[in-house]
């Protein structure tokens, strides 16, 4: 019996392994088409996912992000320009005064002349194109705060999935895989004392792999997370 568990515990791993091998094959070879056969036939990845040794403080990235959006940016300058055609127009209430000054010769005389108008308006006092002028800049700061809202959330939740996978893993890191390895090292000594059996064997075996597993995992999600921050921010989240 424990033959058989040990041999179906075998064929178990040897089909994960070959199902990811077979998945690293398949995104190299679209990262190969992507880079139009850049890096070879044949070419190898290396290194992996580390974490870092703290996280980018949450207020920092929002910051940066609201000042990357290019959306954003569009908004905010829209909405200087309505304010700017605004006072504009109201400056178009007040009377608007004309000076001109001429020389006049002629054969019996020499003058000169000066003289002022002032133009006032009898009626209106240009309050359509005020009215019209105040409807556009309310209009860009409303868009300019839903855009500041959205973004914001995208962040805000982006940053969310970061810190929560960088917690998981440092858990992984300091207590989960030390305690599953440990747990296996002990295993693996009392099975060669006679004092565990192969089933117990297997099961400490198997939940070591499986926090292996789940720790690499959590460790892509990191990545992915940190990855998305950064490609929203439009650079690095280290300083």
């Amino acid at each position: 019996l424990d033959r058989i568990k040990a041999r179906v515990e075998a064929l178990r791993t040897e089909r994960k392994l070959e199902a990811a091998r077979s998945d690293v094959r398949v995104r190299k070879t679209v990262l190969n088409q992507f880079l139009l056969g850049a890096l070879g036939r044949d070419y190898e990845l290396l290194g992996g996912f580390t974490l870092p040794d703290h996280l980018t403080k949450r207020e920092a990235v929002l910051q940066r992000l609201l000042s990357a959006s290019p959306a954003l940016q569009e908004a905010r300058a829209r909405g200087e320009s309505t304010e700017w055609t605004l006072k504009a127009e109201q400056q178009g209430r007040f009377p608007d005064l004309t000076a001109a000054y001429a020389d006049i010769s002629e054969l019996d005389r020499t003058a000169r002349t000066v003289s002022l108008a002032l133009r006032i308006p009898l009626w209106g006092f240009n309050s359509g194109p005020i009215r019209t002028a105040k409807a556009e800049r309310n209009e860009a700061l409303l868009e300019e705060t839903r855009l500041k809202t959205e973004v914001a959330s995208r962040g805000e939740q982006a940053y969310q999935g970061y810190a929560l996978a960088f917690t998981q893993a440092k858990s992984y890191e300091t207590d989960l895989l030390p305690s599953a390895e440990k747990s296996l090292k002990i295993a693996t000594f009392s099975y060669g004392q006679g004092e565990l059996s192969l089933l117990d064997l297997l099961d400490a075996r198997r939940t070591y792999l499986d926090t292996v597993e789940e720790y690499n995992d959590v460790l892509y999600q990191f990545e992915a997370a940190r990855a998305q921050l950064e490609r929203l921010i439009g650079g690095s989240l280290v300083d």
